[in-house]
């Protein structure tokens, strides 16, 4: 995750995107974190389809990535593939972080991991056209505790991930909160429904642990 050292940096000197991103890794005590070593509770059926579905996806994403020439040319004439969403939602202590650590840990690069807190100090660093492009080559952006604690991270956070899918990136993130619930208690959701209903149309793969 993004050190402090990296954050006072920041803040004194002008900003180095590849050097910010390739801060941008799971916690040391995620960093061993595989699939095998995660155990679904068999009361929670959704804990095992939540860990099958990711595994498949890091296949999904290994394959794509043996065609790597053929990527980057279409990229670069835009026509490469449209990237996708995947939302990890469930109370404290099921073991999304876990998962989500896993899937990046096997998974091929390029790639990224960081928390919402982190990705909203980017675009707030970078701007929203500064972090598309950071982040634009990457085949995975795994983002932890996704969460929107006002209008302008709503307004972020959709930008983000519309550049970030239409890069053909996959973007998979947790969260305490379901998507059409996100911001209740925070903000006024009536006034930010369109945006809320696009963010959560975004996700197409949602799954409750």
């Amino acid at each position: 995750m993004l050190s402090l050292d990296v954050l006072l940096a920041s803040l004194t000197a002008r900003p180095d995107p590849d050097a910010l991103i390739a801060s941008f890794v799971p916690p040391t005590r995620f960093a061993d974190k595989r699939f095998g070593k995660y155990q679904p509770d068999p009361h929670h059926p959704s804990q095992a389809a939540a860990l099958e579905y990711l595994r498949k996806l890091a296949a999904d994403l290994l394959r794509r990535s043996r065609g790597g020439l053929l990527r980057q040319l279409q990229t670069a004439i835009g026509q490469g593939s449209r990237g996708g969403g995947t939302y990890l939602d469930g109370g404290f202590g099921v073991g999304k972080t876990h998962l989500l650590a896993s899937l990046w840990n096997v998974s091929p690069g390029p790639k990224a991991y960081l928390s919402f807190d982190e990705l909203v100090y980017t675009l707030g660093l970078l701007g929203v056209g500064g972090t598309r492009s950071a982040f634009h080559h990457m085949r995975l952006v795994a983002v932890d505790e996704w969460e929107l604690d006002d209008p302008g991270n709503l307004k972020l956070a959709l930008a983000f991930l519309r550049g970030a899918l239409e890069d053909g990136t996959w973007v998979v993130v947790t969260s305490n909160t379901v998507p059409d619930e996100l911001g209740r208690g925070r903000f006024s959701q009536k006034d930010f429904a369109a945006e809320i209903e696009a963010l959560a149309a975004a996700f197409g793969d949602q799954d409750r642990q």
